[in-house]
């Protein structure tokens, strides 16, 4: 991206700005959490190699179970955050181009037609440019902090099996950017 079209995103998201972080601080909690699940999971089970006590696995099973459900709650909440920031979005961008659309002279609307208009300020305003915008940020955002998360608890469990898996990582995401 050039740093016009980096610009123009961030006018877009100047009056958003502390809901997004919002957003983002949300993500890294649930990332978080999410990749804290097999640890939990993993102290279970050795517990059992170790004559665990009814009572601490009972524990680690609640620990478990209510760590997934706040994972699932709070990724329940930045799903419908992240939807309520694409409508705000694209009734911005919507508002926006109307109000330019609206000042252009009558040749304008004789060289263009109308179809074409309409196209742009519905399919391509809500179906492209909104989800970009903000879901797209979003999820890019929340892959990299699952990849980061996840190999950093990899590493705490296995730092072989981590090496053997991780990899082929940088190739993939050489494949990834080319594609």
């Amino acid at each position: 991206m050039t740093r016009g079209e980096v610009r123009w995103i961030a006018r877009l998201w100047s009056p958003f700005a502390a809901f997004g972080v919002l957003i983002v601080a949300l993500t890294v909690v649930n990332t978080i959490a999410r990749v804290a699940l097999p640890l939990v999971l993993k102290k279970t089970f050795d517990g059992f190699e170790t004559d665990l006590s009814a009572a601490a696995l009972l524990s680690g099973v609640l620990l478990y179970f209510a760590l997934g459900t706040f994972e699932w709650a709070l990724a329940t909440v930045l799903i419908f955050m992240r939807g309520l920031m694409n409508l705000k979005f694209e009734m911005t961008a919507r508002l926006n181009a109307y109000a330019r659309l609206v000042h252009h002279a009558p040749g304008f609307f004789q060289k263009y037609r109308t179809g074409d208009l309409v196209t742009r300020l519905t399919d391509d305003v809500s179906e492209k440019l909104s989800w970009f915008i903000c879901s797209g940020i979003f999820r890019c955002i929340a892959a990299v902090l699952v990849v980061v998360f996840a190999v950093v608890m990899m590493i705490r469990l296995d730092p072989f099996l981590t090496l053997c898996t991780v990899g082929p990582l940088p190739g993939l995401i050489f494949l990834f950017i080319r594609m």
